[in-house]
């Protein structure tokens, strides 16, 4: 961790949210367990690293088509829901969705 418990770069913080690919190198959440860890997936695979590494939450997407993600099509309603029906934490939508 950066700057200490419940700081990142020396500025105290109420949780952390880390992108895949910094989330893939983690072997253990980077915030005390008095924190929000949260990690944005992609895959049924990644949602389970999210959860062994003790995030308290995940994102997936994105569902539907979105600018941020152009040429994705999106996994889909019926897919998040079995991807997210699988996973051990609390999963939130995201991309396209609103």
């Amino acid at each position: 961790m950066i700057g200490g418990p419940g700081r990142v770069a020396g500025v105290a913080v109420g949780g952390v949210h880390r992108g895949w690919r910094r989330a893939a190198v983690l072997k253990e959440r980077p915030v005390p367990e008095d924190r929000w860890f949260g990690v944005s997936c992609h895959s049924s695979d990644e949602l389970d690293h999210a959860a062994a590494i003790g995030a308290d939450y995940a994102t997936l997407g994105p569902v539907l088509p979105t600018p941020s993600h152009p040429g994705h099509s999106g996994t889909g309603w019926a897919r998040f829901a079995e991807m997210a029906g699988h996973a051990v934490i609390p999963v939130y939508a995201l991309g396209g969705t609103g």
